[in-house]
């Protein structure tokens, strides 16, 4: 067992990670082929007690097991649990209800495709009475928005009807929130905060190149992401991205609807863009209602990497080939998916022309950094 023991790590949280009481039972088994920690071991870390099953095998393939179980336990016992430092959004955070918890685990480094990850939690009068730093209420009404770009903090946005850039879901251009939907997260309005699938791909990524290079993030995790979260790329972050997005989801805390339209007004679109009533003006001198599809296509295409448009014009001010290709897959994607019709294509010449601001910001080079030279879409049929 230990007593107040401190973890200082980059990787893990910015602070100092504080166990205040932990426990350790273990039972290890030895075999030819394979070392485990048997599920008849247990930790006890505050409040919170589970039992672990770990298994390294390299019987016929190389695999990696985990399985863990939390009994049933109050949830505000949960919280107090949790190690400060880790999970700072959390600290003041109350709760009523019990909930229990189970995690299977199994990855095959020779058939990684294979992988098996199965999380479930049940609830019982589930509650949150109080929250704590992040309070997710706020999505319902008027708030202060400040992005942090490279570390630093930007100026403040109003995410409201007190901003005259700010833009109601329903004057929205339809082609844009469908293609948002299509390129970023196509079953946003299905899920409650996580897509099994991609969650598994992301694993199998992150495994392979041994860093957080993919993040599966949906729409609901790029919400909180922003407007709750730092963009460091640590385990304490992700961990407080999975809680919060759980909570946010699943306690009904704001509409899909209200979510949509807070993310549409908040995400970068250009360098200090942010929201979609600036960046219409800012591309193309226009309200977001007025947006032709192609338009809202290509402001769709840019949301990964909102500042990438700089090499993606040329000296007219055009789209150029690479990026227009782009476009056209994602509207053949979804003309197959329903969310477009052949005759919504037909007055659409493929064409983009930047007419704002935006236009001298184009960088133009005979050769474009290759980073940028090209998009990354990853298409995800659930």
């Amino acid at each position: 067992s230990i007593d107040n023991f401190m973890v200082n790590h980059p990787k893990i949280a910015k602070k100092d990670v504080v166990i205040e009481k932990a426990r350790f039972d273990y039972h290890f088994l030895f075999g030819d082929d394979f070392v485990a920690i048997d599920s008849t071991s247990s930790v006890q870390l505050n409040k919170m007690k589970f039992s672990p099953f770990v298994k390294y095998s390299i019987e016929k393939d190389t695999t990696y097991q985990l399985k863990a179980k939390i009994p049933s336990m109050p949830a505000q016992d949960f919280i107090e649990s949790l190690p400060n430092g880790l999970f700072t959004n959390f600290e003041g955070m109350e709760a009523e209800g019990t909930f229990s918890y189970m995690l299977n685990f199994l990855y095959n480094k020779n058939k990684p495709g294979a992988l098996i990850f199965d999380s479930s939690l049940s609830k019982n009068n589930l509650k949150i009475i109080k929250y704590g730093e992040a309070d997710l209420a706020k999505l319902n009404s008027s708030f202060i928005y400040r992005a942090v770009d490279n570390g630093r903090q930007q100026r403040a946005v109003l995410v409201g009807p007190g901003n005259p850039n700010f833009t109601p879901i329903n004057e929205i251009s339809p082609y844009l929130r469908k293609a948002v939907l299509t390129s970023e997260d196509p079953s946003f309005f299905s899920h409650r905060g996580f897509i099994t699938e991609a969650f598994k791909q992301s694993i199998i990524k992150n495994i392979r190149t041994k860093k957080f290079s993919r993040g599966a993030s949906t729409i609901s995790m790029q919400l909180v992401k922003n407007v709750f979260l730092t963009r460091e790329k640590t385990l304490s972050r992700k961990l407080e991205e999975i809680l919060l997005v759980y909570i946010l989801e699943n306690n009904r805390i704001a509409s899909k609807e209200r979510m949509l339209e807070v993310y549409f007004n908040v995400i970068e679109w250009g360098p200090n863009i942010y929201g979609i009533g600036e960046a219409a003006q800012f591309y193309f001198q226009k309200h977001p209602s007025e947006l032709s599809l192609d338009e809202c296509v290509y402001l769709a295409s840019i949301v990964p990497r909102p500042k990438a448009f700089m090499w993606q014009f040329n000296d007219q001010g055009n789209l150029k080939a690479y990026a227009g290709r782009h476009n056209d897959y994602i509207k053949k994607l979804m003309l197959r998916r329903g969310l477009l019709i052949p005759e919504d294509t037909i007055s659409q010449t493929g064409t983009v022309n930047v007419t704002g601001i935006a236009r001298s910001y184009i960088r133009i080079k005979e050769t474009v950094p290759a980073e940028n030279d090209s998009i990354d879409f990853e298409e995800f049929d659930f």
